[in-house]
C-alpha cells in the first residue's frame, strides 16, 4: 500500500524512539533515500533493483521536489523528513554530521526487517538472502578505507582504537528498532565526534563499543565497485586487479558504485540519462 509517512517530532529527543509497529505493512522491505541534488540517481537505482525484486520500497524524501516525490509515490512509500529537525545544510549535514537522516530513515521504516540501499548501489541480483542478517544490525567491511587519506591519518596519530575496524554504511540490515539503530540515532544527535563526522563512523565507532549487537554483512549484499576500477565491461583497474577484494565481483548482490567518484557520477548519470 502506497503512503506518505509524516514525522512529528518536534525536539531532536523526539526522533529517537521506535516505529509504531502499528503502522507496519510488510515482514521485509527496502529503503533508499536522497534529496534534490541526486534524485535523478532513483530512476538508475530503481531499473536495476526492479529487474530481479519487488519487496516493498520506502523512498525517504531528504528534499525531494514535487516531482521526484510523485515518481516515488507510483513505486512505493514515502516517508518525509522535510521538518526543521531534520533539514540539511548545503553539505547536506544534520546535528552537523553528513548525512544523519539516513539513522532516522531506517528508523521509521515500516517493516520488520529492513534493509537500507544507497541510492548509488546498483542492485544485480535478488536480495532475499540480505533479511537473514537482520536479527542483529548487520554492515559490511570496508576494506580500503585503511589506504585513504582519512584512514591513514586516523591510524598514523592513533585517532581511534587500533582494534577498530572500518565498515561502509551503504548497505544495512536491522530488525525494526534494533538495540544498536537506537544507539545510533541517540548518538547522532549529539552531533560530531571528534574526527566522525559522518553517519557511518558513528555507526563503526558504536559497533566497536557494542560488538554483540552486531554483525558483519557478507560482502556480496555491498561490494565497493566504483567505475573507476571496475567497469561495465568487466575491466579491471591495473593497479587493483591481483588484490583479493576483486573475487567478490562475480558473485555480488549488490554493488557500490561509490558516486563520490567522479567517474562513477559521470557513469550514472549517462546510464540514467538513457532509460
Amino acid at each position: 500500500m502506497q503512503r506518505i509517512y509524516y514525522f512529528g517530532a518536534r525536539t531532536a529527543s523526539d526522533l529517537v524512539c521506535p516505529f509504531n509497529k502499528d503502522r507496519t505493512i510488510a515482514e521485509k522491505g527496502v529503503v533508499v533515500g536522497c534529496n534534490a541534488n541526486f534524485e535523478w540517481m532513483l530512476e538508475w537505482w530503481w531499473h536495476h533493483y526492479s529487474k530481479n525484486n519487488d519487496y516493498p520500497v520506502v523512498f525517504a524524501d531528504a528534499g525531494l521536489t514535487n516531482d521526484a516525490r510523485d515518481w516515488c509515490l507510483e513505486r512505493g512509500s514515502v516517508l518525509d523528513l522535510n521538518i526543521p529537525l531534520l533539514k540539511g545544510d548545503k553539505d547536506d549535514k544534520v546535528f552537523n554530521i553528513e548525512h544523519a537522516w539516513k539513522v532516522f530513515a531506517i528508523l521509521y521504516a515500516p517493516f520488520e526487517k529492513i534493509a537500507w540501499i544507497d541510492v548509488d548501489c546498483e542492485v544485480v541480483k535478488d536480495i532475499g538472502n540480505v533479511f537473514n542478517y537482520c536479527s542483529k544490525l548487520s554492515i559490511a567491511h570496508d576494506p580500503f578505507f585503511d589506504q585513504t587519506p582519512l584512514g591513514l591519518k586516523i591510524r598514523a596519530e592513533k585517532l581511534a582504537d587500533p582494534r577498530e575496524r572500518f565498515f561502509n554504511s551503504g548497505v544495512i540490515a536491522t530488525a525494526q528498532a534494533s538495540e544498536l539503530l537506537l544507539k545510533w540515532a541517540e548518538l547522532t544527535i549529539k552531533g560530531p565526534q571528534g574526527w566522525r563526522v559522518s553517519d557511518q563512523h558513528l555507526l563503526q565507532l558504536l559497533i566497536h563499543e557494542n560488538p554483540d549487537m552486531f554483525s558483519v554483512l557478507p560482502f556480496t549484499f555491498n561490494v565497493l565497485a566504483p567505475f573507476a576500477l571496475f567497469g561495465r565491461d568487466g575491466s579491471v583497474a591495473p593497479h587493483v586487479v591481483n588484490h583479493p577484494y576483486c573475487r567478490h565481483i562475480p558473485s555480488a548482490t549488490i554493488l557500490h558504485r561509490l558516486a563520490s567518484h567522479p567517474q562513477t557520477l559521470a557513469t550514472i548519470r549517462s546510464e540514467a540519462n538513457a532509460l
